[in-house]
């Protein structure tokens, strides 16, 4: 990676790791082989596959691609990204509907982030939710969820 000003600061989201005993990827090995790609700054959050690095490429689809094609070779196992600027991030959090977020002692808020070309409004359809119990809402790019605890 060159040593230019204009990178881009992306997050990435690597679906299946550490979950369950299956995938198990050590943060170490995974913070080695997003640098090994060219990549600076790697940060990874807790053992969940979410990556913070900064990158001179700013299209996200050859991000993806890139990565979706050296994890398997890796790890062994069949990779999934999403990718997200730090811009889409932010949107993200200042669109979240009002009030989600606000009551972790009464509910469970999840986001997720969906991975091109599929859409909230598709994934929408797939959301079911018990009345009084869950609540989904349609972001961009997102669906976030709440669960009463």
């Amino acid at each position: 990676m060159s040593n230019n000003v204009d990178t881009y600061q992306y997050l990435a989201l690597l679906r299946g790791i550490n979950v369950g005993g299956n995938n198990i990827i050590r943060m170490t090995d995974l913070i080695a082989c997003f640098e090994q790609m060219g990549f600076a700054d790697v940060m990874t959050y807790i053992q969940s596959g979410n990556i913070l690095f900064r990158a001179d490429e700013q299209n996200r689809a050859r991000l993806t691609a890139k990565i979706e094609g050296v994890l398997p070779a890796t790890f062994h196992y069949d990779s999934r990204v999403v990718i997200i600027t730090h811009k889409q991030l932010k949107s993200v959090v200042e669109g979240a509907p009002r009030q989600f977020g606000k009551d972790a002692a009464q509910y469970r808020y999840d986001v997720i982030f969906l991975k091109e070309p599929l859409t909230a409004k598709t994934a929408m359809k797939s959301v079911s939710v018990k009345d009084g119990v869950d609540r989904a809402y349609e972001g961009k790019s997102v669906c976030s969820i709440s669960h009463a605890l």
